[in-house]
């Protein structure tokens, strides 16, 4: 139906053009006239023929502009493209932030409250949160150090090596923002110089969980 409807204006005028040809040639005395009268009738037509038949430009121009609108519209934010990708924030930074190493050096007390458990009989906290397990020292009545154990890790093997950079982003932490001061097999070695840290990262001996320790006793050693 379509085709048709774009094909007829094509049609039109010369039909239109061939019965005034005529008519007019009837009614004319000389050929002389039905010669004026043809030609007449052929301009009248071609004129016809341009209006219907010619495509609007501004029409063109319009479409053509909607196209390039489609094309360069804002992707949606959720289409992981390269220009619209943007950095998420590791969820577990919120989850951990003041509960790892931000408690060295603070009162038992205030490190119960923050973190919702107890010391037991050795002024110790110990807990399991999922697959980590904490462990909180203390000295004179304050923590003196932290350690994280994965227990999916575990059995480790000191030969075997691990990823330590995957294991710090587990509890929010990355390792841009620490110095990698030595690397081996079985103990990685990192130093917060920002915090005064040395974050160590080692799997103790075969068959345990991989582990993080915090302490601003050794750093720098």
């Amino acid at each position: 139906m379509n085709s048709l409807l774009t094909f007829s204006p094509l049609i039109i005028p010369p039909i239109l053009g061939y019965y005034l040809a005529k008519h007019l040639a009837m009614r004319g005395n000389t050929k002389t006239k039905t010669g004026i009268y043809s030609i007449a009738a052929t301009i009248f037509s071609f004129l016809i023929l341009v209006i219907f038949a010619v495509p609007d430009k501004t029409d063109e121009t319009a479409i053509k502009s909607n196209q390039v609108a489609s094309q360069t519209k804002t992707p949606n934010p959720q289409q992981l493209t390269p220009n619209n990708i943007k950095q998420q924030e590791n969820p577990n930074k919120k989850k951990y932030q003041g509960k790892l190493f931000e408690l060295i050096g603070k009162p038992i007390a205030k490190a119960n409250n923050v973190l919702g458990h107890d010391k037991n009989n050795t002024s110790n906290i110990i807990f399991d949160d999922g697959n980590l397990s904490f462990l909180y020292e203390t000295y004179q009545e304050k923590i003196s150090y932290v350690e994280i154990d994965f227990k999916d890790t575990a059995p480790c093997n000191q030969n075997s090596g691990f990823d330590s950079i995957a294991l710090l982003e587990r509890i929010g932490i990355s390792a841009n923002k620490l110095e990698l001061a030595r690397k081996s097999s079985h103990f990685h070695t990192y130093y917060d110089h920002k915090n005064k840290l040395k974050v160590g990262i080692s799997c103790s001996y075969n068959g345990a969980p991989i582990s993080i320790g915090f302490s601003k006793r050794y750093y720098m050693q």
